[in-house]
């Protein structure tokens, strides 16, 4: 799993890293590796240049090899709802990533389901274990 939010919604900062009014948990799908997006659960500054181009793939490539997202692996990217994560899954798709999906409805589904585990914001019991942002 990539999660595809930004760092706060990513480590569950229940000050920042809950955008959505009708997703009442906060948190990571447990052993997700974070891929990035934006400043704001509206954007996607990661992916997308100022002039609304897409950043170059190879400089995606180098950014998700550095935190464990290889193309060896199935990826399946997931974000609030949907929307980011397909913009993450739509370059792995043109970096030519064999086993590729979207997780579509994302952490709002993950969350609202019965008996899914999640990863909150304990350092300890759920230690991240890849480099936040600068």
């Amino acid at each position: 799993m990539v999660d595809i939010r930004t760092w706060d919604e990513y480590i569950g900062d229940s000050e920042n890293g809950a955008p959505y009014s009708y997703i009442p948990t906060i948190g990571r799908i447990p052993g997700a590796l974070w891929g990035k997006a934006g400043d704001g659960p509206w954007t996607m500054e990661a992916y997308v240049n100022s002039d609304n181009t897409l950043v170059a793939p190879a400089q995606i490539e180098t950014y998700w090899t550095s935190q464990g997202i290889t193309s060896d692996k199935a990826l399946s990217y997931y974000c609030g709802t949907g929307w980011r994560s397909s913009l993450a899954w739509f370059y792995g798709y043109m970096m030519g990533y064999e086993r590729n999906y979207n997780f579509d409805s994302g952490w709002f589904e993950w969350s609202m389901g019965e008996g899914s585990d999640y990863a909150g914001a304990d350092p300890v019991l759920n230690p991240i274990v890849i480099e936040g942002p600068e």
